[in-house]
């Protein structure tokens, strides 16, 4: 990774250990490193923590970057091309399975979000060993998926 791509990661993990959840602190992170600043972030991936409303589906931090990567490469309009979107969308899912080997937060973490007992006993180890990482790693591999031509 370069300076400026470790910059932005490391403000996504700033943003995620200050509080906004891995959705929230991904896509705050890619809206600084496109210098995009609006009301709407994070409000509008608030629902993508804990793997989308703490359910454990999707990983908020691969959502986020989705989001992200949306950005600088969605649509506009329904008669522009999804294929660019899509292609780089696909290649940063590809990265994130080839070094987590899953995109489930349930899988990612190994706790229970909805037991109380275990989150609250378990999720501060998480949140810094687990979470905080791939948060960074997210941002990375998007940050790098937007610099390639």
């Amino acid at each position: 990774m370069n300076a400026q791509t470790d910059r932005f990661a490391e403000d996504a993990a700033r943003f995620f250990n200050e509080g906004f959840n891995c959705a929230e602190s991904s896509l705050l992170g890619l809206a600084r490193f496109l210098e995009i600043d609006s009301p709407v972030f994070p409000r509008i991936a608030s629902g993508f923590g804990g793997g989308i409303a703490r359910t454990q589906s999707l990983c908020g931090a691969l959502a986020g970057s989705i989001m992200g990567l949306g950005l600088k490469f969605g649509r506009r309009s329904p008669e522009e091309d999804r294929a660019v979107i899509y292609q780089r969308t696909e290649a940063l899912v590809t990265a994130f399975r080839e070094k987590f080997h899953t995109v489930s937060c349930r899988e990612l973490t190994g706790i229970d979000f909805k037991n109380t007992e275990e989150f609250k006993a378990r999720y501060p180890q998480i949140h810094a060993e687990v979470c905080s990482p791939i948060v960074r790693f997210a941002v990375e591999q998007a940050i790098t998926i937007m610099n390639r031509r």
